[in-house]
């Protein structure tokens, strides 16, 4: 079984996700996931989640030798054309069983809530997508935060 030290995401580091902070509406967000284990990786999921939509899964894929102990998963995400909350977390499938839930050193499963206050709720990680700015300074989403960002 995969425990929470063997699973690395960090949303506030490029190398995890392509994009620190909200993400432009339309665009493409890239995240990662580094596991330390030689246990048989089945399966690595990103679960996207939707305010008013619901959830979307998404493979992650490694160009690791599968023999490695340590891999580095990433899939490419496409963002809502127009600015809206999403929450995500990783789904670890192995042979003896399946991961969700708190990441070490993970801001992707601690969730800054909209008001910037509440950095350790165990909540999955938010991403802003933000409208392509048009000269307005409008927030894209109907939320308290003057700042819709990931963790």
């Amino acid at each position: 079984m995969i425990e929470r030290e063997q699973a690395e995401h960090n949303s506030q580091n490029i190398y995890y996700r392509s994009t620190i902070g909200a993400v432009e509406a339309g665009s493409i967000l890239q995240l990662g996931l580094r596991l330390k284990t030689r246990e048989d990786i089945r399966q690595v999921l990103l679960r996207l989640w939707q305010e008013g939509k619901g959830e979307k899964l998404y493979p992650l894929t490694t160009d690791a030798d599968m023999e490695a102990e340590e891999k580095f998963y990433k899939t490419k995400v496409p963002m809502p054309e127009t600015g809206c909350l999403l929450w995500y977390y990783f789904i670890i499938v192995t042979s003896t069983g399946t991961f969700m839930g708190t990441i070490r050193n993970s801001s992707a499963a601690r969730a800054r809530s909209t008001t910037r206050h509440r950095r350790r709720s165990r909540l999955p990680s938010m991403i802003g997508a933000r409208r392509p700015r048009t000269g307005s300074s409008t927030p894209s989403c109907t939320r308290s935060s003057p700042t819709v960002s990931a963790g």
